[in-house]
């Protein structure tokens, strides 16, 4: 391009625009001589836009601010290139194009009026060249480089209208022509790349019209060639490195958010494939529904492309998905070698409350899509567009998320979208909303959902809308097969007679399964306790009239549970307490620990339940089962809701009662477990063993696996108990199973009055990342004070406490602001005199060993200091500062 004229630039950019349209785009396409009537063009063609008035009305105006900002120099391209009024108008044309395109999307709108914006800033104000220009041009020709430096500007908004135009085009395999080329790079990164280039091209210009006035400018205009040249050079060399890096970012900012739900998400679907009988499932796609739905064409505006699959808690719904997804994914057109099928699921849990919100499962979709478009680039360009943020930021809204799906999904064929468990998303109508959406846009796609039958659908969605309810007949011999096949194994292990028929067992067992899968596996489960004798195991076999239904089933399992010593139930009762209140799931190791702790335990010493990988199943009744990635859950959600209503419910039975889960109670529990973690189990003093050696994050955490959960959550649970109180006064006075507000009010005291706990504390935080503060839970003490702490036993122990938490909240914030990038790299630095005497803190361990006079007062706003000198005594014992405090 270097080697072309100015004349050769602005006719090859002018031929090159017009061969990148697509017939469509082309038809659409006029070109304007001057700024303000393409403005009204655009705005008559808005007017008549059915949606999104007010902000159309937004980005029109932001277009009209750019136009006039670039007015000036298309009226500069007329008087150099007056042969040629084409050239100014392609540009005002190109322009409206763009817009016209994007109408349709809001979001896009918005976006490239900020890319816009930053243009016209890039772009100064032209009037005054104008002026120099029109006196220049009456005394001679303009200087070719003049002119050159013109045409490079020009060149650059052509072409980001042109990658625009191309990203909404429906054409495929298409390929750009324009003359700035390197290697493809995703689309933000272009852009970022334009705004350079805009910027140097405007310096070109700036100084070749300096350049008639001043010859002295020619070596400083000689240097910005060179550079120019240079970072041609850098850019072509780097380019495949700068565009693995590229795309690596993108796909990283998509799915860090999510990463590690994405991961488990294809664990759960292995771990169900993994867990269902060979052979079952099949019966799912024989229905007439379902091939309609598979079959059916999207050609028609209001199509049923989505299809809802509806079963009652515990039928086995996840493994219905589990089976459908594979089914989809083999059913795909033949791949080439490592391309994924489109088939895109997702699955809500609310017994892991992070994947039940709507724009988490959407952001979970996006990087699922983006990892099966890796290679294709105008995908990655679409999705670099619709995340671009030029202030940026790595938060990425539910709205561009959206955008940046719909657009993605267009341009694949065919797709797949299924979800489990849509009824415990905890905000379905945008789901619902969303789904809507894409259904609308994307017609080629076909979604699939699974829930409980009580599930509202809206109005807007249903004419959209096939839906099968799975009654509890068709999955009886599924059920039956898989009870064939445990209660051969129970038979062999010689867990069960020998003398019983296993085929009519395994039939009763399906038959009073009435369709939930989960019954057969819960009793199949209890029938192999270790605590059963084996004519308990035949009663059970032949009474199973008794176990119908979960509710019964749950009570027998924990009726069987009540038996067992009475320290044995309670590591039981507080591990169903740990996982239906824990603020992330537990690992099983961090379980152990954390089932033995509680408040003004007498043990003293690390304590955990043995081998508990091995026995969570005996342990639990197997009401609780680990997840791929080691986490404990429920078994089921129904699990939990069971526990809960046994928790409030006074017509359960006395086990139910006992393992029941009360939401104060457990709270309370949870607060008070992790603070006696921390003051029992972590021994006072430096972690090290002395304050001058770093202590090892690694060998603290092994050592002390539960210490993580507590220092990050155990405010976190205190909080939420003291609101709970403040919003139920009767809380205030209350006697809970695990004791009242005012055990945990007396414990916070102790807490926070023993220095060398809090200082072991302090450390113990920065070691692990957490920088210690006690804001919120002072701001919880004041609010609780204020709304009921009269009506207490402790009154004057509350009050006393909200005083000295919001007094520990300063010191901690002073300690942090001066001494915080220390601690963070040495956190043992906090036992070392320096610190608490620079710093000191009623709260903190103290020294004796160093004393701090000021000389002057403390410098108040306004004021800032600089260190003059520093000068210690020649016995190492004294030091002295000297700071020069000014105004700032």
């Amino acid at each position: 391009m270097d080697s072309m004229d100015a004349d050769a630039i602005f006719a090859n950019t002018f031929h090159a625009f017009h061969n990148t349209l697509t017939n469509d785009q082309k038809e659409l396409f006029v070109p304007y001589t001057n700024a303000q009537s393409m403005i009204e063009s655009v705005e008559s063609q808005m007017k008549r836009h059915p949606v999104h008035d007010t902000r159309l009305t937004a980005c029109v105006a932001r277009l009209n601010a750019f136009a006039q900002g670039v007015a000036p120099f298309c009226e500069i391209i007329n008087i150099i290139v007056s042969s040629h009024p084409e050239y100014a108008g392609l540009l005002w044309g190109a322009i409206r194009l763009v817009f016209l395109l994007g109408s349709n999307y809001i979001t896009f709108l918005e976006k490239m009026g900020d890319m816009f914006t930053q243009l016209r800033n890039a772009i100064h104000a032209y009037e005054e060249y104008a002026a120099k220009l029109r006196t220049h041009c009456q005394g001679g020709s303009v200087s070719p480089r003049l002119m050159k430096a013109l045409s490079y500007l020009y060149l650059d908004i052509i072409e980001f209208c042109g990658d625009t135009c191309r990203l909404l085009s429906s054409k495929k395999g298409f390929q750009v022509t324009l003359l700035w080329k390197f290697c493809w790079k995703p689309f933000d990164l272009r852009f970022g790349g334009l705004l350079v280039r805009v910027r140097k091209h405007m310096q070109f210009f700036e100084l070749e019209m300096s350049l008639s006035h001043m010859t002295l400018s020619l070596d400083h205009y000689a240097k910005y060639e060179q550079d120019l040249q240079n970072i041609a050079e850098r850019l072509t060399e780097c380019d495949i490195e700068r565009r693995e890096r590229a795309e690596n970012s993108e796909m990283g900012s998509v799915g860090s958010p999510v990463g590690e739900v994405v991961v488990l998400l294809q664990d759960l679907y292995d771990q169900a494939l993994q867990r269902r009988t060979p052979g079952t499932g099949t019966w799912l796609f024989e229905n007439l529904i379902y091939h309609e739905w598979f079959n059916v064409s999207n050609t028609t505006q209001n199509c049923r492309n989505i299809i809802m699959f509806h079963g009652k808690p515990g039928y086995g719904k996840t493994h219905l998905c589990a089976s459908l997804i594979e089914r989809l994914r083999r059913m795909s057109q033949p791949l080439p070698e490592g391309k994924r099928p489109n088939v895109f699921f997702y699955f809500f849990d609310k017994l892991q409350p992070t994947t039940c919100r709507t724009q988490v499962a959407f952001q979970s979709i996006l990087s699922q899509i983006l990892d099966f478009c890796e290679k294709d680039k105008n995908s990655i360009d679409l999705a670099s567009l619709a995340l671009y943020k030029h202030h940026g930021g790595s938060f990425v809204s539910q709205e561009e998320v959206m955008f940046a799906t719909e657009m993605l999904l267009q341009k694949i064929d065919g797709c797949y979208l299924v979800f489990d468990g849509v009824d415990e998303c905890i905000n379905s109508c945008d789901f619902f909303q969303s789904l809507n959406n894409i259904a609308s846009t994307a017609g080629n796609s076909k979604i699939a959902l699974f829930s409980r039958p009580d599930i509202r659908v809206p109005k807007s969605i249903v004419a959209r809308v096939s839906r099968i309810f799975l009654r509890s007949s068709q999955n009886t011999g599924d059920i039956q097969s898989y009870a064939l096949q445990r209660i051969l194994e129970l038979t062999d292990e010689q867990v069960l007679p020998t003398n019983r028929d296993t085929t009519e067992v395994a039939f009763e067992i399906a038959t009073r399964a009435d369709g939930m899968f989960l019954w057969a596996y819960l009793l199949i489960e209890y029938l192999q306790c270790e605590g059963l004798s084996a004519q308990e195991r035949i009663e059970a076999l032949e009474e199973m009239v008794v176990l119908e239904g979960l509710e019964k089933l749950y009570a027998i399992i924990l009726e069987k549970m009540s038996r067992n010593p009475p320290k044995a139930r309670a590591n039981v009762r507080r591990a169903f307490q740990w996982t239906a209140g824990i603020l992330r799931p537990l690992t099983i190791q961090e379980l152990s620990i954390a089932a033995t702790s509680f408040p003004r335990k007498s043990t003293p010493g690390p304590d955990e339940i043995p081998n508990l990988e091995q026995t969570l199943g005996s342990f639990s009744g197997s009401l609780l089962e680990s997840n791929p990635d080691g986490t404990v859950r429920f078994v089921h959600s129904s699990v939990k809701e069971y526990l809960q209503s046994a928790g409030t419910m006074l017509n359960m039975t006395k086990a139910a009662q006992e393992f029941g889960i009360v939401q104060a109670s457990t709270l309370l529990y949870l607060a008070r477990a992790c603070i006696a973690y921390m003051e029992t189990q972590i021994p006072t003093g430096p972690l090290s063993g002395s304050s001058q050696v770093t202590p090892s994050k690694h060998l603290i955490a092994g050592k002390y696996p539960f210490l993580d959960y507590c220092l990050k959550h155990w405010q976190n649970h205190v909080c939420i108990f003291m609101d709970l109180a403040r919003s139920r006064t009767s809380c205030f006075g209350q006697v809970h199973r695990d004791g009242t507000l005012s055990d945990l009010l007396v414990e916070l005291t102790s807490f926070i009055h023993n220095r060398k706990r809090v200082t072991t504390w302090v450390e113990c935080s920065w070691l692990f990342e957490v920088p210690p503060n006690v804001a919120k839970v002072a701001s919880a003490t004041d609010a609780l004070q204020s709304t009921g702490g009269s009506v207490t036993d402790r009154s004057t122990l509350l009050e006393d406490l909200a005083a000295n938490l919001r007094l520990l909240a300063r010191d901690l914030g002073d300690l942090s602001s001066a001494w915080g990038q220390t601690l963070s790299i040495t956190p043992n630095e906090i036992w070392e005199p320096s610190l608490s005497a620079f710093t000191p803190s009623k709260f903190l361990v103290g020294t004796q060993d160093c004393k701090v006079t000021r000389l002057t007062v403390s410098h108040g706003p306004g004021l800032f200091s600089t260190l003059v000198q520093t000068r210690s005594s020649e016995d190492g014992l004294e030091i002295g500062v000297v700071k020069l405090l000014m105004p700032r």
